[in-house]
């Protein structure tokens, strides 16, 4: 049976309140099954109804009440964007409630409760950050609060604690693996610390950090090399793997540099050959070192054949080329007006079809992909990042990862994030049509 989305037509009808209240309630159970003409509509009526900018918001009577309020403000919870002024308006009149206010505060702070647990558990601290703190604590000054200072901006990013506990995802993903905790808290803390330095790196090349760094980087990424030999035992055939990965991150960031810098002077943009990203193979390579400690981990998995662990490097790599084409989509218009050709950057300019060593004004180009990425761009864009999460998918599922494990979970969140992208534009494409409308009114 196809699902219907709740459209404009569904609420057109009813007052403000109980519009909103329908629109939470859809929201809550499936995010997608509100339509973009919907947005449009509620958009304009919460700037109409503003008692200030940000809430709290009038009813069709010119006054605002409980129940518009705690409905409005469960929505936007539910979005992921808490308004302070809602909430101040609504901690402020708990007094003469009906028994529709008392039932719209209890939604709202239920919801509210529920984000602040969810934040609450993002901030315990995972065991590998405490370990790397330990660690960085015993370097010498200025290198010490260099690092830690990495650390914790790693820490703060790290929502889903995949840099600390993606060999632990590994390690409960797959069966019959048999290795140790100890091993596998030093494949965490390695991982923080080759992140700690591949994230100095990308500031000094992107030119947002001061080459003072560098003695840091290059301290965490040889606590990293050695810890992730430490893992294995001394003749291990992955001993080589390890060197390998990190030779090749080295030799990526130097083809990036060299291939994938173009010169920006005076408002303009020099547009030579496109980097040849090797049908993206080589953004996997650029983050080679995070997925080690699973392949580490797959070692200590005697059930595992050869054949399984060449679908889970696969996999992983799939997964690390979906991963960071989703970073490079949110930051393209930094990178082509600071001349850094990421693998999005190159396929929004292929898409210009702009001749090569031409100069460009970043005043005319920069509007010229904007108005392509958001009617056409962005949806390819996601759509790449899909096809690499679920080959990515495909490939973890050949090689005997549980469906159920946190290390699936991590791609399935890179597919629902490139659905939701896909979706997103669709109703954006009928938000603009609807407000289209609305204004010629």
């Amino acid at each position: 049976m196809t699902r219907k989305n709740l459209e404009l037509n569904d609420i057109s009808a009813l007052d403000f309140t109980t519009q909103c209240a329908r629109i939470a309630d859809a929201y809550s159970n499936d995010t997608s099954s509100v339509d973009g003409g919907i947005f449009a509509y509620l958009a304009k009526r919460l700037i109409a109804a503003e008692v200030q900018p940000g809430g709290p918001y009038s009813n069709e009577s010119g006054k605002p009440t409980i129940l518009l309020n705690a409905t409005i403000g469960r929505l936007f919870l539910l979005m992921g964007h808490p308004l302070p002024s809602v909430d101040a308006y609504l901690g402020a009149n708990v007094s003469h409630l009906t028994k529709a206010d008392r039932e719209a505060l209890i939604h709202y702070q239920t919801t509210r409760s529920a984000m602040l647990r969810k934040e609450q558990s993002k901030s315990q601290q995972h065991m590998s950050y405490r370990c790397a703190a330990k660690t960085l604590s015993t370097l010498d000054e200025p290198i010490k609060t260099q690092a830690l200072q990495f650390l914790a901006r790693i820490e703060k990013a790290d929502t889903t604690r995949e840099i600390a506990a993606i060999s632990e995802f590994t390690a409960r993903a797959l069966a019959d693996v048999r290795i140790s905790a100890a091993k596998l808290r030093m494949l965490g803390e390695a991982n923080v610390h080759s992140w700690i330095a591949y994230s100095i790196y990308d500031h000094i090349l992107d030119e947002e950090a001061d080459t003072a760094l560098l003695p840091a980087a290059n301290i965490c990424m040889r606590i990293a090399l050695t810890q992730y030999k430490q893992a294995l035992p001394a003749r291990h055939p992955m001993q080589a793997l390890v060197t390998q990965y990190f030779d090749k991150v080295d030799a990526t960031s130097a083809w990036e540099v060299a291939s994938c810098r173009a010169i920006v002077a005076d408002e303009t943009i020099t547009i030579d050959t496109l980097p040849d990203y090797q049908r993206y193979e080589m953004l996997a390579w650029r983050s080679c070192i995070h997925i080690l400690g699973p392949l580490i981990v797959a070692s200590f998995t005697p059930s595992l054949s050869s054949k399984d662990l060449g679908n889970l490097t696969s996999g992983l790599r799939h997964y690390l080329i979906a991963r960071q084409l989703g970073d490079d989509i949110h930051d393209w218009r930094e990178d082509l007006t600071a001349g850094r050709i990421s693998a999005v950057v190159a396929l929004l300019l292929a898409r210009q079809n702009l001749p090569e060593h031409s100069v460009q004004r970043l005043e005319v180009l920069t509007p010229a992909i904007q108005k392509d990425f958001l009617n056409i761009g962005a949806v390819k864009i996601s759509e790449l990042i899909l096809e690499h999460a679920r080959q990515a998918l495909a490939e973890l599922t050949e090689a005997g990862c549980d469906s159920s494990s946190e290390l699936i979970g991590l791609v399935r969140r890179l597919e629902r994030m490139a659905n939701e992208s896909i979706r997103h534009q669709q109703r954006f494409t009928n938000f603009q049509s609807e407000y289209t409308v609305a204004e010629s009114t």
